[in-house]
């Protein structure tokens, strides 16, 4: 049986958001996602889709935050 690697694992998605020198709460608006969904992906709640972990790692790279 495969084994399905997730696109981001939870503690990743919060060292991204503190990259960008966000909160979970303030990672909402610029990710285009609601506050409680953000707080899932952080708590692992709900698995970080490979979308918004591609989304992050851009944010990273551009080096800012625009919203």
């Amino acid at each position: 049986m495969p084994t399905s690697k997730k696109a981001m694992t939870p503690k990743q998605f919060d060292a991204a958001v503190a990259k960008l020198g966000l909160s979970v709460y303030a990672s909402a608006p610029a990710l285009g996602i609601s506050l409680r969904q953000a707080q899932r992906y952080s708590s692992g709640e709900a698995d970080v889709p490979e979308t918004i972990a591609k989304l992050l790692r851009a944010m990273i790279l551009l080096g800012k935050v625009d919203f």
